[in-house]
C-alpha cells in the first residue's frame, strides 16, 4: 500500500513539474531598409506578438517610424501593416486584393499615400530586414515531460509485474 501512495505522489510530481509554465509575450525590434528606384528609405518598428503565432500584425505594433521619401510615418498613421514573419525575418506576401502580392505592405494615412514594398523587379523595390531584438523565445518542447511519463509507465509496468509474480 505504501507504494502505491509513493507511486502515486511521484507521478503527480512528475504531471507538475512537466507542465509547460506559460511565457508572457516578448518584444521584438525589427530595423528596416527598402529602396524604391532611386529614394532610399530605412525604418523600424517592435512589436509584441500577444498570441505567440510568431507572426506581428498592426494591432501588435507598438512603435513605428520610417522616412518614405524623408516624411516621417509614425505608428498613428500607419493603417496597414501586413504581417511579418518572425521565424524566417520576412514580411509575408498578404498585400490586399486588387494590389500585386508582393512580399511586404504597409499604409499610411495621409494624403492617400501607401507604399508597398517587397522584391518586385518591374517596380524596383529592394527590401531587408534585420531583427534586433527578439524577446519572444522559443516555443516549449515537451520532449522532456513525455519521457517522464514514459518512464513513469514502465515504472508501474515493473511494479505490476513484481506484485503478481510475488
Amino acid at each position: 500500500m505504501k507504494l502505491n501512495k509513493r507511486l502515486v505522489a511521484l507521478a503527480s510530481a512528475v504531471l507538475v513539474a512537466a507542465t509547460p509554465v506559460v511565457a508572457q509575450a516578448g518584444i521584438i525590434v525589427v530595423d528596416f531598409e527598402f529602396r524604391f528606384v532611386s529614394a532610399g528609405s530605412k525604418g523600424s518598428f517592435s512589436a509584441d506578438d500577444r498570441n505567440k503565432d510568431q507572426f506581428i500584425t498592426l494591432d501588435e505594433v507598438t512603435a513605428f517610424s520610417e522616412d518614405y521619401f524623408y516624411r516621417q510615418t509614425p505608428l498613428e498613421n500607419l493603417n496597414g501593416f501586413g504581417s511579418f514573419d518572425i521565424a524566417n525575418n520576412v514580411w509575408t506576401p498578404d498585400a490586399p486584393s486588387g494590389y500585386p502580392q508582393w512580399t511586404a505592405w504597409f499604409a499610411w494615412t495621409g494624403n492617400g499615400v501607401q507604399s508597398f514594398v517587397g522584391p518586385e523587379p518591374s517596380y524596383a523595390f529592394d527590401m531587408q530586414t534585420r531583427i534586433v531584438r527578439n524577446d519572444t523565445g522559443p516555443q516549449a518542447v515537451p520532449e522532456p515531460g513525455t519521457l517522464s511519463l514514459f518512464g513513469l509507465g514502465v515504472l508501474g509496468a515493473t511494479t505490476l509485474r513484481r506484485r503478481r509474480r510475488g
